[in-house]
């Protein structure tokens, strides 16, 4: 199991990647858009083809000086930013991915601060994905598939 702690959105700054700092939860979301195909053969059933894919990550945070300034330049000019969905534990630098991820160029969409009275401000940032993610998930343990030696799912479209 993946306990929610675990699994951060980091960007990348300065060649590196970075966790986004105090995050109280993330999302990454993936969909894929499709067109009826349905005909008179279909029967009681409609048929659909998929077409184009979108995804985007969600991260809400304690918004701290850094983040905050970071955040509405990269708004504001509609710059670009790699970010990754991946798992912090079992790597050699805190903060880090460890290698199971799912990385992509993406912009912020979206920048919802709150601010509450008796309470600490958060912000809501939603990185819009352009192109198609990589994908990279190592797993180790006890299958019963025969992967005990763990697997590797990769895409990319490097070659």
């Amino acid at each position: 199991m993946i306990e929610g702690k675990d699994l951060m959105v980091f960007w990348k700054l300065n060649g590196e990647f970075k966790a986004i700092a105090l995050a109280t939860n993330c999302r990454f979301t993936v969909k894929r858009e499709s067109i009826e195909s349905t005909s008179k053969s279909s029967g009681d059933a409609r048929d659909f083809i998929p077409t184009t894919m979108s995804w985007s990550v969600t991260s809400d945070n304690i918004v701290t000086e850094e983040n905050r300034n970071l955040l509405y330049e990269l708004f504001l000019t509609g710059g670009y930013v790699t970010i990754a969905f991946a798992l912090d534990f079992g790597c050699d630098k805190p903060w880090q991915p460890n290698g199971s991820k799912i990385e992509g160029t993406a912009f912020i969409q979206s920048l919802d601060e709150n601010a509450p009275d008796g309470g600490l401000a958060t912000h809501s940032i939603v990185f819009q994905g352009s192109g198609k993610p990589k994908i990279n998930f190592k797993v180790s343990g006890g299958f019963s598939d025969g992967f005990s030696d763990g697997f590797e799912i990769g895409y990319t479209d490097e070659e």
